[in-house]
Order: structure tokens, then C-alpha cells, then sequence
């Protein structure tokens, strides 16, 4: 019987660049919810909503400071 070619093995010899992207790509975005969900099943919810909530008010108030009044 042929071998089959491990592919995580040859994934070494590509030349990979990892990008900084401001927001979640559509093909990805059932992978990083499903994180999410995975992460927020092992944390205490009031705690999660708590830290969501600091961590999108900490980004609009990073944005409006940008912003000219």
C-alpha cells in the first residue's frame, strides 16, 4: 500500500506572512465565534459580560478620541 504525504508536515517548507487585519475575515468567522463560545463556556458570565462590555467601551472611546469635535 503507498503512503500517503503528511500534509501538517509539509506545511514547513511554505513560505507563510502573517497579516494584522482590522476585522474577522467572512471565511473564517464561524471558527473564530465558535472560539468565542468555547471561551465563554469555561468563564463565569456575568464575568464575560463584564470584561465585554470594558472591552468595547475601551474601543469607542479609543475611536471617538481619534476623531476631531
Amino acid at each position: 500500500m503507498p503512503k500517503l504525504p503528511t500534509v501538517p508536515g509539509r506545511g514547513r517548507d511554505f513560505e507563510w506572512k502573517l497579516l494584522e487585519l482590522p476585522v474577522v475575515s467572512p471565511f473564517s468567522f464561524s471558527i473564530y465565534a465558535s472560539v468565542i463560545k468555547e471561551s465563554m463556556m469555561l468563564e463565569d458570565p456575568t464575568a464575560a459580560i463584564e470584561r465585554i462590555y470594558r472591552e468595547m467601551y475601551a474601543k469607542v472611546e479609543s475611536v471617538t478620541s481619534l476623531s476631531p469635535s
